[in-house]
């Protein structure tokens, strides 16, 4: 190992090899399969590190199991579908009748965000939700009213009876 590469103190011949800057004693950096991805030189940035380990012939990340991150997204999931029917019905309440085109100014996930109805989510998160509910029939799109010129105008219908 080239002198420049060893922390102070640690012989070219460790067997526990060079640790990070940040790198605790007892985190096992003895084990040869585990390496660290860290980003550096990056001014006013979080220490961060991600922690991979050798396993047949590629580099896997080690993060939280596939599970857990799948039943918390479909926590928020859920949490979104249900602030975009209550920003549903809170838009229908205050005289605006909801679409589901983007490019009407009555956009549900528009006028979700624009009123601070969202409680946190995206405009995408919202658009995301809201197409789930069409698709599972809890929304769909109908003729809600007509234009002056008489032409049917669609928007958004609540099936109230089906969630």
């Amino acid at each position: 190992m080239h002198p420049c590469l060893q922390q102070p103190g640690q012989s070219c011949t460790d067997p526990a090899g060079p640790k990070l800057p940040d790198q605790k004693d007892d985190e096992g950096a003895s084990d040869e399969a585990i390496r660290y991805l860290a980003r550096r030189k990056a001014n006013y940035s979080a220490h961060d590190h991600l922690r991979m380990t050798w396993r047949d012939g590629a580099l896997v990340p080690e993060d939280a199991p596939s599970h857990v991150g799948g039943l918390i997204s479909a926590l928020n999931e859920r949490k979104a579908e249900e602030v975009a029917l209550a920003a549903f019905r809170s838009l229908q309440a205050m005289g605006i009748r909801p679409t589901d085109g983007k490019s009407s100014p009555d956009y549900l996930p528009s006028q979700a965000v624009n009123k601070s109805l969202a409680c946190g989510f995206s405009k995408a998160e919202l658009g995301r939700a809201m197409d789930r509910l069409m698709t599972r029939g809890v929304m769909s799109r109908g003729v809600i009213g007509a234009y002056s010129n008489r032409n049917p105008k669609h928007g958004l219908i609540l099936h109230e009876g089906d969630q």
